[in-house]
């Protein structure tokens, strides 16, 4: 999909809920000398793609974390967690109206850094794709490009819809205390 840039820049949503089942208070805990949540905004906020960076949390330590780093905190108390991702997507595109491309990122792939994000951006750039997303050997969602208008009218459950491709990235996926333990093991040796 080609961006015009004359409309705009795309607009980057990283949802970081501070409810976690399986690690807890995992967005806010130390990996590398500084919070996990900041793998993540730090190099959305240094690759200067995007028009806005916004973390949305109903956690308001984590949102202290995203502000302290550039971003843009959106509070939303309840809301994550109970809801699919794709209705905290839509509503989030519903408040802040990106006006032909969003970015999501999710904080739980620290390892993809500034350059997996500029390069996922200049694939889907180049594309006729309506949505570019990240996978590996765990489907791993680092990354995800899409056309608002595409997704907005498809509303699909993955936030994955038709026209889809997808850049392989070998990164951990923080699900458990096992991932943290590895991604630890990879990222602080």
């Amino acid at each position: 999909m080609r961006i015009d840039l004359t409309i705009g820049k795309p607009t980057c949503f990283i949802p970081a809920r501070g409810g976690s089942i399986r690690v807890k208070d995992k967005n806010k805990r130390m990996l590398c000398g500084k919070p996990l949540l900041l793998w993540t905004v730090e190099p959305a906020v240094e690759s200067d793609l995007f028009d806005k960076v916004i973390v949305s949390s109903d956690d308001e330590e984590i949102l202290e974390i995203a502000y302290s780093a550039g971003a843009t905190p959106h509070w939303e108390k309840g809301f994550e967690g109970k809801y699919p991702l794709r209705d905290v997507v839509k509503y989030l595109i519903d408040i802040y109206k990106p006006l032909q491309v969003f970015c999501m990122l999710q904080p739980t792939s620290p390892q993809r850094g500034l350059k997996e994000i500029r390069e996922a951006y200049r694939r889907f750039d180049n594309s006729y794709c309506n949505y570019l997303y990240t996978g590996g050997p765990k489907d791993n969602g680092a990354i995800l490009f899409a056309s608002v208008e595409a997704f907005m009218k498809e509303l699909p459950e993955s936030c994955i819809g038709e026209k889809s491709e997808v850049m392989y990235l070998n990164v951990v996926d923080i699900d458990t205390e096992r991932d943290f333990r590895r991604a630890e093991c990879i990222m602080c040796s």
